[in-house]
């Protein structure tokens, strides 16, 4: 048995505001879909509690990372038992300002949303909530597509290139297609979810969606209660994406082609759908088949280095985070980062590999990868705001980090 509190509340603009993840000022939303939520558990109790934070966002931000980081700490909870993160969403506002070119940041809902969730996470860390039992289950679905293809010659920005990679379906390479459900239940469960994907199929625009997080939400919450309090965390999804819709013929597409490679074609709202069952009926299925687990909370340790050790005339101030937390039995590894699929292997096999945590400078690619390009190795880097060469070896820099914290929590 476990001590445990949690509680979901809504992050959804009041007005409209600038949607996040597909850039530009003028994509303001005019409507919601679905609902925006942060989730939060907490489980155990004193300074050994584990505190989870899930937000339906791109990403979470300086901001709100400090803040919430403030708020566990006035609670006794460190730094390093705190795991938050975004469902990386990009039909949300942001929650940051310091990656316009990604979507304009709007101050009011911003400062909104920090105070509805410093008054949440306040409330919850003074909650002595109820006891329960954990348990765990997987389940696998295909549902996320390698998006990073290798293409004879393709036209950029930057000219004719040769001989590297394009953002297209690439069948044959990496995913990860387990689904993970960590159930704890009590007389109102809660749920920490896993699955490795970005939100990026939801078919409108300027509507307000938490994409398919939100689909997977309300099936687990069919399954177990209306009230049940719905964590998801992001996998290393940097180059896993929805798959295409069904291609449209015609000489334009044959044109592009020539001279871009393939492309991913946009699902319809009844393929977005259909898309987001798969996940979420192996998502119930996971929770439905959890196992008893051990109701055991072990150590968490944090480890960081500068962002200049990374990508060559970076801030020497601006960190990249990793956590390692074990709870329940499972070992979960948090990178603030869009880490690559690849970078999973570096992990001990059975871990919850999370990206997306606290303050994300970008991707983070193998550094086999570097060669052939393409946007998770270059072209990200002017939008992010981190136009530095790669140092020679990422995955030198990733084991560090990795090597320093497994050797605290272990």
């Amino acid at each position: 048995m476990i001590r445990f509190a949690h509680r979901s509340i809504s992050i959804s603009p009041s007005q409209p505001v600038p949607l996040a993840g597909k850039g530009g000022r003028s994509r303001v939303s005019t409507c919601l879909h679905d609902d925006l939520e942060a989730n939060i558990v907490v489980v155990g109790d004193g300074p050994r509690r584990i505190v989870v934070i899930s937000l339906d966002s791109l990403f979470v931000g300086s901001r709100v990372t400090r803040k919430s980081l403030e708020l566990c700490a006035d609670a006794g909870v460190p730094a390093e038992r705190v795991l938050i993160c975004a469902s990386h969403t990009h039909s949300a506002p942001a929650l940051e300002d310091t990656k316009p070119l990604l979507g304009a940041y709007d101050t009011r809902h911003g400062e909104e949303i920090e105070h509805r969730l410093s008054v949440a996470l306040r409330a919850l860390l003074r909650d002595d909530g109820q006891i329960g039992t954990p348990s765990i289950g997987t389940d696998r679905t295909s549902a996320g597509m390698n998006r990073r293809l290798p293409w004879p010659v393709h036209l950029t920005r930057r000219g004719l290139r040769f001989r590297e990679t394009v953002m297209a379906p690439n069948p044959l390479g990496p995913t990860d297609p387990q689904v993970t459900a960590v159930v704890i239940r009590g007389k109102q469960p809660a749920v920490l979810w896993h699955y490795t994907c970005h939100p990026t199929a939801f078919p409108y625009d300027k509507q307000v969606s938490a994409d398919y997080p939100g689909l997977v939400r309300a099936a687990l919450r069919k399954a177990l209660g209306p009230t049940t309090t719905i964590a998801f965390l992001q996998g290393f999804a940097g180059d896993i994406r929805p798959p295409s819709g069904r291609a449209h013929g015609g000489i334009s597409r044959a044109l592009n082609l020539v001279l871009r490679g393939p492309q991913f074609d946009p699902l319809t709202l009844d393929e977005w759908t259909a898309w987001g069952k798969t996940i979420a009926d192996a998502a119930v299925r996971a929770a439905s088949n959890a196992a008893v687990a051990k109701p055991e909370i072990g150590l968490a340790e944090h480890a960081m280095v500068p962002l200049d050790r990374l990508l060559r005339g970076a801030s020497k101030t601006r960190p990249i985070e990793m956590q390692q937390i074990q709870l329940f039995g499972l070992r979960i590894v948090a990178v603030s980062a869009e880490p690559l699929v690849g970078l999973k292997e570096l992990v001990s096999p059975g871990s919850l590999c999370v990206g997306y945590s606290r303050d994300v400078f970008g991707y983070w690619p193998r550094t086999s990868e570097l060669p052939s390009g393409g946007y998770e190795v270059n072209e990200f880097k002017r939008v992010f705001g981190v136009d530095r060469p790669w140092c020679p070896d990422p995955d030198g820099v990733f084991k560090e980090l990795l090597d320093r914290s497994e050797r605290l929590v272990s």
